[in-house]
This record gives C-alpha cells, sequence and structure tokens, in this order.
C-alpha cells in the first residue's frame, strides 16, 4: 500500500473520530421564539398627498407629500379606512401654516411634526389618546395647539398642551410671542421637552405645586431665560443644580 493512501486513511478516520466526539457534546437550551405573523403587512401605498399603511383598525400616515396649500385638512378616510395614526415624523418639514387633524386619530407617533418650520396652528380631536415623544420639536412658528373640549386626555389652555386636568405641562408652542409665562397652580410636573428647542420666553414662573421636573436641563439656551421660582421649591431646587437664572417671586 502506497504512503500516499495509508496518509488519506489516517486523515479520514481522525475526521471520524472527532465527529462522534463532537457528537457527544449536549446542544445548547435555545428557546425559539414564536413567529411573529402579521395579518396586516406594513406595505406603503399612496393616495392623494399621503403615503401610508394599513393597520388592524385602519389607517396610518407615513409620509405627508409635497402641497401648497397653506391649510391642510387630513382626511378622515383613506382608501375607505379611518386614518387612525399619524406616524413617526411623517409631516417632516412640511409648508402647512394651519393643519386640521380629523376625529378619526387616536395616536400622533414620535416628531410627527418635526421641524415643520411653517406651521402655525395644529388642531386637534376628541379621539386622541396618545402623544409620543416630541411631536412638535422645531416647529418654531407654532403659536398654538388647539384640542377639542370633548378629548378625555389633552387640555389646550391659550394655544398651550396639558393633560386633561392641568397637572403636566407637556408642550408650550415654540412660536407664541409672549415674553412671561406663569405656569398654572394646578401643574405638578413639567415634560422634559415642555419648551421645545426654543421659545420666545425670557421669565418662567413655576409655582411650588410642581414637584416633578426631568433629571436634565430642558433648556438648550439656558442664558435666555430666568426663572421665577418659591424659596424652597422643587424649581428653586432644579435651577440650582443646572446653574440656571433664577430668583424668588411671592
Amino acid at each position: 500500500m502506497s504512503k500516499t493512501i495509508i496518509f488519506i486513511l489516517t486523515v479520514l478516520t481522525l475526521l471520524l473520530v472527532g465527529c462522534n466526539e463532537f457528537s457527544d457534546i449536549p446542544e445548547p437550551d435555545v428557546q425559539l421564539s414564536p413567529p411573529i405573523i402579521n395579518d396586516f403587512p406594513e406595505q406603503e401605498e399612496e393616495f392623494a398627498s399621503y403615503r401610508y399603511i394599513k393597520l388592524k383598525d385602519g389607517v396610518e400616515i407615513t409620509r405627508f407629500l409635497w402641497t401648497d396649500e397653506e391649510e391642510v385638512v387630513i382626511p378622515e378616510q383613506i382608501d375607505q379606512l379611518p386614518v387612525v395614526s399619524i406616524g413617526d415624523s411623517s409631516f417632516y418639514q412640511s409648508f402647512e401654516k394651519f393643519l386640521i387633524l380629523p376625529e378619526s386619530v387616536e395616536t400622533i407617533n414620535d416628531s410627527a411634526f418635526y421641524r415643520c418650520y411653517y406651521l402655525e396652528e395644529i388642531s386637534l380631536g376628541s379621539n386622541i389618546v396618545y402623544m409620543g415623544n416630541n411631536p412638535f420639536f422645531r416647529c418654531s412658528s407654532l403659536k398654538t395647539i388647539n384640542v377639542s373640549p370633548e378629548n378625555r386626555y389633552f387640555l389646550s389652555l391659550d394655544g398651550v398642551l396639558y393633560n386633561k386636568d392641568q397637572t403636566v405641562l407637556l408642550v408650550y408652542p415654540e412660536g407664541k410671542e409672549d415674553s412671561d409665562y406663569v405656569i398654572p397652580d394646578s401643574v405638578t410636573e413639567i415634560d422634559g421637552m415642555a419648551f421645545g428647542y426654543h421659545t420666545k420666553l425670557k421669565n418662567i414662573y413655576i409655582p411650588a405645586t410642581v414637584q416633578k421636573m426631568p433629571e436634565y436641563n430642558i433648556f438648550i439656551y439656558p442664558d435666555d431665560i430666568v426663572l421665577y421660582v418659591k424659596e424652597g421649591s422643587k424649581a428653586e431646587e432644579y435651577a440650582k443644580n443646572y446653574s440656571l437664572n433664577y430668583q424668588y417671586y411671592l
């Protein structure tokens, strides 16, 4: 038998032995997740000035396309289905000044109207139950957020957005012209993006009722603002922690 054949047989033997050794090693106990079945696949479609996807209970607008109209009224239905959701960044940098959402809308997702620089006024219906993070961030011309008085979760007070019982300040529109703002005594919490990117405010009066504020500086241009606080209040503590300009008020 030649040396070459002997070598080949030796290699094959070693390989077979190695396979048998590894076959004795127990397989890891892997738990596989059940497959996710989506009865309504997210296939984007287009209608008029809107791109959208079909959800289980209606339609979500995923992108608003260009229009030269100053006022935009979102339709109640698309493809004979109710418009129930405004998708993430779906109106990003659109050009309308006035925007009206239909009563069918229940959800406004993250950054839905991000950088809508021309938007001055938006009207929200009675059925909105959820708003994601920063829906109106950098809407630098936004002066008024209207909310249907029949909405059970949100409230508009002089164009400023609160939760329904007016305990949480949610959004102070970045385009409001006032230089002073007195937060109502009913407020106990200020949301992290309540004052957006930059407002025209110079003086903000924060009552002692406010007990919850974000654990970071919410003012991108803090040198432009003075916080008026009650001595010994949470707002005073907040101002000191983040080296913000503050004064006491009676």
